[in-house]
């Protein structure tokens, strides 16, 4: 008996960290403003795909963003209040310049699948690994080097935004430098190089490299 509600109290301690781990994750996650659209800028969009591809009457598809703020996406990272961080890269498949790439933060504040705000997050060369969490967005994104502009090799940092405005608070953390071959980089892009980044469920990053 004694042995048995021992356990059941463990039971309960453990549930009771548990929810406010939960608790406290979800408390740091900054409520946007809500001013929505008045109207669906991308409709036409939505109107134009749904007729030329023939899609199913049943299947109900809207537009939530467009050429004009996410040309060339290349990555694509989503937050817990339903963010949407996107990572454009201007490069085209071989493109191996530096400064053409931006994280763009896409809001629906009311939950409507119609854009309502978009900030430019953060300014990164091909950005290719984006992971939002709470106030802080992890990030994989080629480095080039300032004096020939040729890649270094790409990092893994984390950006913050501790006042929720969608746009990141100065210079980013490094945690991981020169991942991947410069080489590869400097020679054919970003294309094929190190691409993906994702949470396991025991809290580690882990990056797909092939």
């Amino acid at each position: 008996m004694k042995k048995t509600v021992l356990t059941l109290l463990a039971t309960v301690a453990v549930c009771v960290v548990v929810a406010l781990l939960i608790l406290r994750l979800f408390n740091t996650q900054k409520i946007n403003p809500c001013s929505p659209a008045t109207s669906n800028a991308y409709a036409a969009f939505s109107d134009s795909l749904s007729q030329n591809l023939n899609w199913p009457d049943d299947l109900d598809i809207t537009v939530f963003s467009g050429p004009n703020l996410t040309p060339s996406p290349a990555s694509l990272g989503v937050a817990p209040t339903g963010d949407v961080y996107v990572g454009v890269d201007m490069q085209g498949s071989l493109g191996k310049e530096m400064g053409r790439g931006k994280i763009v933060r896409l809001v629906d504040c009311n939950n409507d699948g119609i854009l309502d705000s978009s900030t430019i997050f953060a300014e990164v060369d091909n950005p290719r690994g984006i992971l939002p969490m709470g106030d802080k967005v992890f990030v994989l994104y080629t480095t080039f080097s300032a004096e020939d502009s040729l890649a270094t090799g790409q990092d893994l940092v984390v950006f913050e935004d501790k006042n929720g405005d969608g746009v990141a608070d100065g210079s980013p953390q490094p945690l991981i430098e020169g991942i991947g071959n410069p080489n590869y980089i400097q020679s054919r892009g970003t294309d094929h190089a190190t691409n993906g980044i994702q949470f396991g469920i025991d809290g580690w990053i882990y990056i797909s490299v092939g």
